[in-house]
């Protein structure tokens, strides 16, 4: 807002001071968002692997639950946004950012969706290792990191979706290196295991290298 102190047409003093909450101050502060994007709320890290999640899950199953990308919720700003910031008595762009997106996506999700997020896109994948190791959604596939010994005894690819998406498995060797990607674990073990067990034996000879991990106990350090 800005006070004028005026003699007629002539301008005396001007001061320029954070406007009132109000309709008009709503409404400004909604097309700010309309123009900007969501950057200009509270979107935290978490609130990004929420919405990977979400699209994912709405994505390999339609109707599953409630879309919550950038376009939807820039699409549906006077029903979310516009009644947070009238209880909220906002007033200026500090207001915008003190609001939580991820609280927003998971509201807008409800109850039956957040247990339908969690069924087809979990953030934990547990392996045969007993570790459980996070799935991350970014440019809408799943993947995830982990010890490729933590493997051995694993017969089938783990998959999220209800089965249907296989998870992208970055096999890290016991030192945490890349040692493969694959997306078909039994045909790893089937076809290139042979050429990256020689490696592995060769690098870490105090762990076991099984000729069948399908068919081996999770991998530990040879007993002294």
């Amino acid at each position: 807002t800005r006070t004028e102190r005026r003699s007629g047409a002539l301008v005396l003093r001007s001061a320029d001071g954070p406007a009132e909450p109000g309709p008009a101050t709503t409404a400004a502060l909604v097309e700010h968002v309309r123009a900007d994007g969501l950057d200009a709320l509270g979107r935290s890290d978490a609130a990004r692997v929420l919405q990977a999640r979400a699209d994912f899950a709405v994505r390999h199953a339609p109707g599953s639950l409630a879309a919550v990308d950038d376009d939807t919720l820039l699409a549906s700003l006077d029903d979310w946004l516009a009644p947070l910031l009238d209880a909220r008595r906002a007033a200026r762009r500090a207001d915008l950012a003190a609001i939580d997106l991820a609280a927003v996506v998971r509201d807008r999700l409800g109850h039956h969706g957040r247990r339908e997020l969690d069924r087809l896109a979990p953030t934990t994948l547990t392996v045969a290792g007993g570790r459980s190791v996070p799935i991350g959604y970014r440019d809408g596939r799943p993947a995830a990191e982990v010890r490729v010994q933590d493997l051995f005894g694993t017969t089938e690819h783990p998959c999220v979706a209800g089965g249907r998406v296989p998870i992208v498995l970055s096999l890290l060797s016991p030192a945490g290196r890349p040692v493969q990607v694959t997306a078909d674990l039994p045909r790893f073990w089937q076809g290139t295991w042979a050429e990256v067990r020689k490696e592995m034996a060769g690098r870490y000879p105090k762990h076991d290298w099984p000729l069948d991990p399908a068919t081996a106990a999770p991998g530990r350090r040879r007993p002294r």
